[in-house]
């Protein structure tokens, strides 16, 4: 069992507007458990979502990205992941 980041994450969280526990459309929502599948194909089960970045936030952020990013249970859980990159479990 890998270590968890989620005091971590709360912690970091606090005062964080654009992190949500759900997002209409998107398929998941905290707490689910995912599968992190990288650029390279190395397979990474058993993450939990810890939230979702508000996509106008992302917007403002990442002009040129679409797509929904979600929150992790790992040690980069303050840089959201790609929704195409996860598989629910």
């Amino acid at each position: 069992m890998s270590r968890s980041y989620k005091k971590e994450f709360q912690k970091w969280a606090v005062g964080r507007s654009h992190i949500l526990k759900e997002l209409e459309g998107c398929p998941l929502k905290a707490g689910d458990k995912v599968t992190f599948t990288n650029v390279f194909g190395v397979v990474f089960p058993h993450h939990e979502v810890m939230g979702i970045q508000d996509p106008e936030f992302t917007k403002q952020t990442f002009s040129s990205c679409n797509e929904i990013r979600v929150y992790l249970d790992y040690d980069c859980y303050w840089f959201p992941t790609r929704l195409s990159s996860l598989t629910k479990e």
